[in-house]
């Protein structure tokens, strides 16, 4: 069985992993009753915990049965959240960024494309971005990013790509 990604999951089955942690933080216990009256969700619910339960999910068998995160389910809410604060936090200064900025107009890049060997179009400014061609960065994460199949890691390396690419123009 392959590692489960957040991207990967169904939204039902997102909110549940959500929904839990917050029951719990919230000092309610996370029943099946709980997390449908939560979710609005009576019919499908239970298929899609059932699919969590034992990798994301686990079951303790009390009376009623209660729902907790094992330490996949941890990791995947883990990781979301830093790839949400990411977007969403602010740049505290013009060395510290939490997205890469362009660094001709300063509109934050959320996609670059390809436009030849050594240059990227930033989206959504539009602007044109050189890649030095002796940058060891960028080579060694293009590099990683064409060796691996993982759809998190893949995410991430783009991430850092673009990073790269904002860093060498400044």
């Amino acid at each position: 069985m392959s590692e489960l990604a957040w991207g990967d999951l169904p939204a039902l089955q997102r909110d549940l992993l959500l929904t839990v942690v917050r029951l719990d933080r919230d000092g309610t216990r996370a029943t099946r009753e709980a997390l449908t009256e939560e979710l609005g969700h009576s019919t499908s619910i239970g298929p899609a915990l059932e699919d969590l339960t034992g990798s994301a999910i686990a079951i303790d068998t009390s009376s009623p049965p209660t729902y907790t995160l094992t330490p996949t389910g941890n990791r995947l809410l883990t990781q979301h959240h830093a790839r949400v604060s990411s977007v969403l936090s602010a740049r505290t200064s013009p060395g510290t960024v939490a997205v890469p900025y362009c660094p001709h107009c300063d509109a934050a890049i959320t996609l670059l494309s390809p436009l030849g060997d050594s240059t990227v179009r930033a989206t959504p400014c539009g602007c044109h971005l050189e890649v030095s061609d002796d940058d060891s960065l960028y080579k060694t994460l293009t590099n990683a990013l064409n060796l691996t199949a993982d759809t998190d890691a893949r995410t991430h390396l783009r991430q850092a790509l673009q990073l790269a690419i904002a860093r060498g123009e400044q």
